[in-house]
């Protein structure tokens, strides 16, 4: 794996975490109630939609073919890497920007 590709990868998803965090400490005390209204109603109408087939899971993307070939598996290992990598960063600095706010606000 490319070092200034991952390096690139990790300080665009801090910032992008950073400033999503905030935002959504921002919203959630603004309007925490109806906020957790509409997420859970939203998952509801989810699971809904998938139970009556209009949404549909599409396993083979999910799995990415790693169940019928195995030959790809490094390569699909490294991207995956990648994936968590990125979502990992962003999901903390969400968390941060969200607490930050939160303790500024109180």
């Amino acid at each position: 794996m490319d070092t200034d590709f991952i390096l690139e990868l990790v300080g665009f998803a801090a910032l992008e975490g950073i400033i999503m965090g905030a935002i959504l400490g921002i919203i959630w005390s603004m309007a925490a109630k109806t906020l957790q209204l509409f997420l859970l109603v939203q998952f509801i109408l989810f699971k809904w939609l998938e139970s009556r087939n209009i949404i549909t899971v599409d396993w083979e993307r999910l799995t990415m073919g790693l169940l019928n070939e195995g030959g790809a598996a490094v390569n699909e290992a490294i991207t995956i890497l990648e994936s968590l990598l990125d979502t990992g960063v962003f999901t903390v600095n969400v968390a941060i920007g969200f607490f930050l706010v939160r303790k500024f606000k109180s």
